[in-house]
């Protein structure tokens, strides 16, 4: 698959567990800043349990979720509402899936 998954950031993560390297091509990206991930993150943890996901991983979201709320509550002028800019960005994220 040539398309993009995320259209909004251009990116280059390695994973430390495999030293496998990710990117938009891949995988997305969720800011610290957005209001809504600590909710996001409740979800995914829910579908966690009611799947069966290993305990570890159930631990690992629940840590992640305590460091985005702490860095939230740190910088709370830098907490806002996820949206996508008017213009090139706007182009780019809501073009049409081909």
């Amino acid at each position: 698959m040539n398309e993009y998954i995320d259209r909004k950031f251009k990116f280059k993560a390695t994973s430390i567990k495999s030293g496998k390297v990710y990117t938009q091509k891949n995988a997305l990206v969720f800011l610290v800043k957005d209001a809504l991930l600590p909710d996001l993150l409740d979800k995914y943890l829910e579908l966690c349990l009611q799947r069966g996901v290993d305990d570890k991983q159930v631990l690992g979201v629940q840590l992640l979720k305590d460091r985005v709320l702490k860095w939230q509550r740190t910088y709370p002028t830098r907490v806002q509402l996820p949206g996508v800019a008017l213009g090139d960005e706007e182009k780019r994220v809501c073009k049409p899936n081909r």
